[in-house]
């Protein structure tokens, strides 16, 4: 595993490169190849809170995962709300635990998933 820094983004594992036209590997178009990456924000309670990089056009949102129990949770700035996506393997307390998590940390991921979207495009 592959740990790298981006600021206060911790990279832990390098999912695939592709150009940005869509190659994979080495570019044939001359375009340089960008690195796609899972980036872990949050480290709390033994809940690990991420972003996939291959969710192209998705909403503002936040993965997380502790054990054998995941999750996904949407963001609506403009509401200041969060909406479960999917949850398995979560108790309630868990769900409880986990949405607490997020709104403490609510300014924070929406500042990092902007910050980690204008990476990708660049």
């Amino acid at each position: 595993m592959t740990f790298v820094s981006l600021g206060r983004v911790a990279v832990i594992r390098v999912v695939l490169v592709l150009c940005s036209c869509g190659a994979r590997g080495l570019t044939e178009c001359g375009r340089p190849a960008i690195l796609l990456l899972m980036p872990t924000i949050l480290l709390i309670l033994g809940w690990r809170f991420y972003f996939y990089s291959n969710e192209r056009n998705e909403p503002i949102h936040i993965h997380c995962s502790k054990a054998d129990a995941e999750a996904k949770y949407w963001l609506d700035v403009e509401a200041y709300e969060i909406g479960e996506a999917y949850a398995y393997g979560m108790s309630p307390a868990d769900r409880r635990t986990v949405r607490s998590i997020i709104f403490q940390h609510f300014d924070y991921i929406v500042t990092e998933w902007n910050r980690f979207q204008e990476l990708k495009n660049d």
